[in-house]
């Protein structure tokens, strides 16, 4: 039996176009924010729902396909692991927790979205658990 184990997988819509870049090494990013909803009964019995946000980075092929078939709106599967790293910022120590995604399954066909037939197959990424994802921008949402 494994003694740890770092993984996570969302479902939910992207809140924001993807912030697609190619870095001076040539690696493809692409960074998502994507919502996540629950909806639950309070004390009182009236329905509330939360949303929660979510940073995700893609590496590689994925952040490619990402950036070219994800809009905002759009609904997605991500399986990856979280990861925090820190940066300073005007002198004050920052922290960021991303998810580094290595599976990517669009759930919107692309007929939805750009009148074609569209796939629901899972994309396998790279994913490179030693890539500073964190830059000087704060979350935009």
């Amino acid at each position: 039996m494994a003694a740890n184990l770092n993984k996570v997988m969302i479902m939910g819509r992207l809140g924001t176009e993807p912030d697609y870049r190619v870095s001076q090494q040539g690696m493809q990013i692409c960074k998502l924010n994507i919502a996540t909803n629950d909806k639950y009964k309070d004390k009182s019995g009236e329905w509330k729902e939360e949303t929660d946000w979510h940073r995700v980075v893609l590496f590689g092929n994925l952040a490619d396909i990402a950036n070219k078939y994800l809009k905002k709106g759009r609904a997605v599967y991500i399986e990856g692991k979280i990861k925090t790293s820190s940066y300073d910022k005007d002198g004050e120590k920052r922290y960021s927790t991303d998810i580094i995604a290595n599976t990517m399954q669009m759930l919107d066909s692309l007929g939805s979205q750009q009148g074609e037939g569209g796939t629901r197959e899972p994309v396998q990424g790279y994913s490179d658990p030693d890539t500073q994802v964190n830059d000087e921008d704060d979350v935009p949402f």
